[in-house]
């Protein structure tokens, strides 16, 4: 069921149904945040100890930083997480938070709605749907902040702060 756009009042119904949606789209953004932080760790753990020495000017930096993330961006999920396990080693903890995340976002992406489609069509099992996809970006960010945690000593021995990372930010946005 597709709500009627040009309605100005929404149902409860409708209401769920836009819910589904946009946890849905907050679970994958959530696994892409996850993604995105094991592309940061391929910078720490790979990039910068390898080419360290070629990249002179911020300019070549940039490019070289740029170059190696867009790379790895076309990876999927499952590979980056196979090659962290090739550039570092990994605690029990994390390798079984990635598994999980990987298994999630896998399900979200290929099966989710076509195994919710009767939960769907009725109120409780729309908030049965929200629930879990609420879960889903709990389990995502977890996995990612245990992975920044592992990372921290390292970024910590490069002088990458949570202030150096602030105020990157803070520039990146004053440019937009």
């Amino acid at each position: 069921m597709i709500p009627d756009e040009s309605s100005e009042e929404l149902s409860d119904t409708d209401e769920e149904v836009k819910n589904v949606y946009a946890n849905f789209g907050f679970a994958i953004y959530a696994a892409q945040c996850l993604e995105h932080g094991l592309v940061n760790s391929f910078i720490y753990l790979d990039l910068i100890p390898s080419k360290r020495d070629i990249t002179k000017s911020p300019k070549d930096r940039e490019s070289s930083v740029d170059a190696f993330a867009s790379a790895h961006f076309e990876h999927t999920l499952g590979r980056m997480i196979g090659d962290l396990k090739k550039v570092t080693s990994v605690s029990p903890d994390l390798s079984e938070k990635l598994s999980k995340a990987l298994e999630m976002r896998n399900w979200l992406a290929h099966h989710y709605f076509r195994e919710r489609a009767q939960n769907f069509l009725i109120s409780s099992g729309r908030k049965n749907m929200i629930f879990e996809l609420q879960q889903a970006v709990n389990m995502f960010r977890e996995a990612d902040e245990h992975l920044s945690v592992t990372l921290n000593p390292l970024l910590e021995k490069y002088g990458i702060t949570e202030e150096s990372i602030a105020r990157i930010s803070q520039e990146m946005l004053s440019k937009k």
